[in-house]
């Protein structure tokens, strides 16, 4: 049996680990900004407080919503505008068809593409949590996300 603890080997011993000390700072730096991230995105999700959208929701939502004369968006075109991989749109999409927010169909001349528009209810969902708020409180919580980013990134700064 071999202890955890013991090196296998010379190069192991100077290591002391997976990764070289300058990978590790980079794999610190990508993590911090993660979790930053994903801080930064709770505070946005409290605008949607008391609706039944995710963030994620309103994000596609409010693309929809913005498509010229309302039509339906492609599927690749809410890929590449939500840079999401094609499983994460189309389970995020399923949740929001199954809600009755969205509506999937595809074009009968090519039934590989998929056509994307809100339906009245998702509408409604998007217009109840803008209803509310003033331009004032969009830049807030705006200000307040870009607040935390900047310090992110120059704490990440300084640590490079």
């Amino acid at each position: 049996m071999t202890d955890l603890a013991t090196p296998r080997s010379s190069h192991d011993a100077e290591s002391q680990g997976v990764v070289s000390e300058s990978t590790r700072l980079l794999l610190d730096r990508i993590v911090a900004l993660s979790i930053g991230l994903r801080a930064a995105m709770r505070e946005l999700s409290d605008i949607t407080n008391g609706v039944s959208s995710t963030l994620q929701d309103l994000e596609i939502l409010v693309l929809l919503e913005a498509a010229p004369g309302s039509r339906p968006v492609g599927w690749n075109q809410l890929q590449r505008r939500l840079v999401l991989t094609s499983g994460a749109l189309a389970h995020r999409l399923a949740k929001m068809e199954e809600a009755g927010l969205i509506r999937r169909t595809r074009i009968p001349s090519d039934r590989r593409q998929v056509m994307v528009e809100a339906t009245a209810e998702g509408l409604d969902d998007l217009q109840s949590v803008v209803r509310d708020l003033t331009p004032s409180d969009l830049t807030d919580a705006l200000s307040l996300v870009e607040r935390r980013l900047s310090r992110l990134l120059a704490a990440l700064d300084g640590a490079a």
